[in-house]
């Protein structure tokens, strides 16, 4: 099995396809990633990256992980599901239900098992209760259901399956028991971490999060301190538009990327990230993830001459800001935090470097951007191509 170093959850059949589109980034960024109940016939479809021999590889060398009630595993029981995307997919069901079947053993932890099956549902009996015994907050999840913008206040999963109720009670009863058992999802997957990938998805933990303070039902909550759900899906979309700017000038698989350094070096750099929020006790992660990126790519190239690069502007002309920066520090952000530019203006320094020929020719950061890009160390040409994706 691959190193634990950022375990990270996904309920990525709630997303639609867009979880699957993304799932070659989600597994970069994840040591492992737990999927909740993936639909193989969208992994086996040109919509995913993976390949379903990919998706197979990486669930038996341990880097995602597969998690879903036991039934998920039974051919039988996908092939009458209403949902189209849980039809059984022999080439790579077969062998995840082998894998369920070999580490299903006592002496074997379920966080530490390839695939494994979640405890037994018990959603349907919890939000039987809570509708029976809590009409005030029933009244508000019904005016939330009948809204206009209800699909912005639910994933998409939970509201396809509760339209499926043959009533808008049944619907509600459908809502609570997806709700509940999406909540339960995580806590099965041993981790506090999970990847939210749109606003209606926080919307709804912090809704599930109110209710469950009322009826806790059978879950247990974390021990270990988590971000809010809103800077959650802060840091989701800014990691996931990290990795798309570098996928633009990736020249290698994924898929080699994860077998690497690189992807240990990756994670452990989220995990740092993540930890120092929760540190800080922060409230609003906008903006926090690319700042630290554009950091990192500043502070990592230190034998760009800064200063030299900014008296070399004034000298051309290129640059008047109206100050004198004679005696200025060597600290590329304090010198161009001075000038306003900040951390955004580290790519067009880089050019700027470049023409003065000043580009580094080392680089004493955290490779992980290299690695993960071209699967190599950086160099002068790395460097460029690597800020300008960060513009």
């Amino acid at each position: 099995m691959s190193a634990e170093t950022f375990r990270t959850f996904c309920h990525i059949s709630e997303y639609g396809n867009e979880g699957y589109e993304r799932l070659d980034q989600l597994v970069a960024a994840s040591a492992p990633l737990v999927l909740w109940a993936p639909s193989s016939a969208i992994i086996n479809s040109p919509i995913c990256p993976l390949s379903g021999q990919d998706f197979v590889h990486l669930v038996s060398e341990g880097r995602i992980r597969v998690l879903g009630r036991s039934d998920w595993f039974e051919k039988g029981f996908r092939d009458h599901h209403p949902w189209a995307g849980a039809r059984w997919v022999p080439e790579i069901d077969e062998p995840l239900q082998r894998l369920r079947n070999l580490y299903d053993t006592p002496g074997i932890a379920r966080s530490e098992r390839p695939v494994a099956n979640s405890d037994t549902e018990y959603g349907t009996t919890w939000a039987a209760n809570f509708y029976a015994t809590h009409p005030a907050k029933m009244s508000e999840l019904r005016a939330a259901f009948r809204a206009p913008d209800m699909a912005d206040h639910f994933p998409s999963g939970v509201v396809e399956s509760a339209h499926r109720g043959k009533d808008e009670d049944d619907a509600l009863h459908l809502l609570l028991r997806d709700a509940y058992n999406h909540h339960a999802a995580l806590r099965n997957a041993d981790t506090s971490r999970p990847f939210l990938l749109a606003k209606r998805e926080a919307r709804f933990t912090l809704l599930m999060e109110e209710v469950l303070a009322e009826v806790p039902g059978q879950v247990s909550e974390p021990s270990e301190k988590h971000l809010s759900a809103p800077d959650l899906v802060s840091l989701t979309r800014e990691l996931l538009d990290i990795l798309g700017r570098f996928d633009t000038i990736r020249t290698q698989p994924v898929t080699s990327f994860v077998r690497s350094q690189g992807h240990e070096l990756l994670t452990t750099w989220l995990r740092g990230i993540y930890d120092h929020l929760l540190a800080l006790g922060a409230t609003d992660a906008q903006g926090h993830l690319l700042g630290e990126m554009r950091k990192h790519m500043a502070d990592g190239g230190t034998d760009i001459d800064w200063k030299n690069v900014l008296l070399g502007l004034w000298g051309t002309g290129l640059m008047d800001t109206g100050v004198s920066i004679a005696g200025f520090v060597d600290s590329s952000r304090e010198i161009l935090d001075y000038v306003g530019l900040g951390l955004g203006a580290i790519p067009v320094g880089y050019e700027l470097a470049k023409q003065l020929s000043l580009a580094p020719t080392r680089f004493q950061g955290n490779p992980w951007p290299f690695l993960y890009a071209f699967g190599g160390r950086p160099n002068r040409r790395r460097y460029g191509m690597v800020a300008r994706a960060l513009l």
